[in-house]
Parts: structure tokens; sequence; C-alpha cells
């Protein structure tokens, strides 16, 4: 209907208009749910606490056992099992929390949260998948070499390091490989839906894109391990910030993130980080 107000409407512009109406508003009659804030720092309170609480619970139940069968300690000797038990887990309740929003919002949340084909094509966005992780690696490596001439002793490990260090020095095949699989291919999905797709997106419709790059980036860098390595995931936040920016797509973010996820994994596992 392209009339400036209601008044200046013929009887054919109020049909096409009546007739357009449910579209614009979806087949419940209700205007599309619009991603709020609130909704994005809810998507990582879910992950987060989540993870959390099944990690309290998940020790709690390797005592129980340990109690049962005399084995003292249990949840300690398997400290490697349980860290990756919660994390997977938490990626599962995440999921089914993601799931349920998309389903309860209707099918224009999926696009909202970024679940859509990159806006540039194929060669572009893999072009700059690898730009970008060039750049971040790159960043990233100055500040770990300022920092380790800056700091006697071992550099400090980040929360997922700690976890494969663990299961090296304890023999725990089992947790390494979970570990393995969860780094590498899990986590990258689950924590660009949140980190991204959620908080990004949110942000993104109240301030300008580099302000919501970096929030989400802080937040990203502030659960991955100490404040002096905060500085390190917040580069490779903004690297994956900037690529979803970019690109509109989650996808293309996650497959950054897969790709510093398994070269990390096997460095560290190989003993070579």
């Amino acid at each position: 209907m392209q009339v400036e107000t209601v008044a200046d409407a013929t009887p054919a512009d109020m049909s096409e208009y009546v007739r357009a109406e449910p579209k614009r508003r979806g087949a419940s009659g209700e205007m599309p749910y619009q991603l709020t804030v609130r909704r994005g720092f809810g998507a990582f309170a879910v992950l987060f606490g989540s993870q959390f609480f099944i990690g309290i619970l998940v020790s709690v139940l390797f005592e129980f056992v340990g109690v049962a069968y005399d084995i003292p300690s249990l949840a300690s000797q398997n400290m490697p099992l349980v860290m990756a038990m919660s994390l997977g887990l938490s990626s599962l309740v995440t999921y089914l929390w993601v799931r349920a929003d998309m389903g309860r919002f209707g099918p224009t949340f999926a696009s909202q949260i970024g679940l859509r084909p990159s806006r540039l094509d194929r060669g572009q966005t893999v072009v700059l998948i690898l730009g970008v992780f060039l750049m971040t690696r790159v960043l990233a490596g100055l500040y770990a070499t300022a920092l380790e001439g800056g700091m006697p002793g071992s550099m400090p490990r980040g929360g997922a390091e700690q976890i494969f260090d663990q299961a090296a020095a304890t023999g725990a095949a089992a947790a390494t490989i979970l570990m393995f699989l969860l780094a590498s291919f899990v986590a990258p999905i689950i924590e660009e839906v949140v980190f991204r797709g959620y908080l990004q997106s949110a942000l993104r419709r109240r301030i300008p894109a580099w302000s919501a790059i970096t929030v989400a980036a802080l937040v990203f860098a502030a659960i991955h391990g100490s404040l002096i390595l905060l500085p390190l995931y917040f580069i490779i936040g903004a690297g994956l910030g900037y690529v979803y920016e970019r690109t509109a797509s989650i996808y293309a973010a996650i497959g950054l993130h897969m790709l510093n996820n398994v070269i990390f994994s096997i460095f560290v596992v190989a003993g070579w980080a």
C-alpha cells in the first residue's frame, strides 16, 4: 500500500494491506519476536549456570559411587572426566534451550541468531575465515611472547588446557578423547550460538557493531581463563565477532572457531603448546 496515511487509502489499498498483514505478523497474528539484550545474556546464563551446577552434580554422583564401592575420592581421581562430562551435558542443556526458543518464537527467530547462509559467497567466506584466523593467531602469539618475557616460570593455562593437562597426568585416555571432541566440535557450535548468535546479535540492535563485538568478546574471554589470559581470549573472541558481523552467519563463525580449536587441541594433546 503506497500511501502516506490510512486516510489517503482507497478500498483497494486497504484490501491489499489486510491480505499482507498476516504474512508480516506471522501465522499467530502477532508481530514476530525480536531478540532482546536480556535474552542474549539469558543464553549466556543458561550455558554458564548449567555447566556450574552439572559439574557439582556429576562430582557428587562420582563420590556417591565411590562410597558405594569403597573407592575413596573417586571424583578427585577422575576430575578431568568429571569436567569433560559437565561441559558435554551443559552443551546439551543449552542446545535444548535454543531449540525451545526456536519453537517458541517462530521461524524468524533462527535468522535473528545467525542461523542463515553467509551474505558473502563461499570463496569470500573461506578467505575471510583464514585471514582472521591468521591475524588472531599472530596477535595472540605476540601477546603470549610478551607475557612469557615479563613473567618468570611457566605460562598460565586456560580452562581447557588444564583439563587436558590433568587427563595426561592421570593417564585418563577416555577424558582426553572426550575433551578433544568437545573442545574441537561441540564447544564451537554452542559457544558461537550463545556469544555471537544471541549476545552479539542482541547488543547489535542497541549499540554500534564494534561495541557489540567488544562486549560479546569480553564476556567470551571472561569464562575461558585467568585474568592474565583475558586479552588473549579477547583477541580470539573479537575475531569471531568480526567474522559474524561481516557474514551475518553463525556458520562462518563456527567454522573459524572449529579451525582454531582443532589446531589448539592437537597442539595441547601433542605437548607442543
